[in-house]
């Protein structure tokens, strides 16, 4: 124990407790294996980034973590490997209060997200439902051949290959593909 650990006298009804700092190789018992709603903090020495990051995952809660550095590149490195609900660099906690800041826990601290977009999708039931008038052809239902199956590689390309260069190349190449897709679709084909 570096500091704390004590009940204050402060005059007043209520339970309070001192700001309390354990440090040690190894922290072990309760105060290492439950989650601490109080004022008290566990310091651990590590060697390097990889052990800190283990150290951190291996407990079984996760709601949030702390990042302490000055060097960004390695608070953003830790923070994307560190499993916890959210991450804070050289501070704590505050982002409770940003309604815009997703907040919830990971492991066995918490189910779901409140706050943020994430936190209203969480109590949405999105649902998608079709329905098909059968008035315009639809160029994809069988029957398939060769034509069809050029049409749906060049659609493919067109719309996911990088580049607007493979684009064009993609679409030129199945040209008779994709027209013929237009005809199924005018119902000329």
């Amino acid at each position: 124990m570096v500091c704390g650990a004590a009940r204050p006298e402060v005059g007043l009804p209520g339970w309070f407790y001192e700001p309390t700092v354990l440090a040690g190789d190894r922290i072990e018992g309760r105060v290492a294996g439950e989650e601490v709603f109080g004022p008290v903090v566990t310091v651990e020495p590590f060697s390097d980034e990889e052990e800190a990051v283990d150290l951190a995952n291996a407990s079984r809660f996760a709601l949030g973590a702390s990042v302490w550095t000055r060097d960004t590149g390695r608070a953003r490195r830790v923070a994307d490997r560190l499993e916890a609900g959210s991450v804070w660099t050289n501070d704590a906690a505050y982002s409770y209060y940003a309604a815009q800041a997703t907040w919830g826990g990971c492991k066995e601290s918490g189910v779901g997200r409140t706050h943020g977009k994430h936190g209203l999708y969480d109590l949405s039931n999105v649902k998608f439902v079709d329905a098909d008038s059968g008035r315009v052809p639809v160029p994809w239902w069988f029957p398939y051949g060769p034509s069809t199956l050029e049409g749906f590689r060049g659609s493919l390309g067109l719309l996911y290959a990088r580049g607007m260069r493979t684009r064009a190349g993609l679409g030129w190449g199945s040209r008779h593909g994709l027209a013929h897709l237009v005809k199924r679709y005018l119902g000329r084909a």
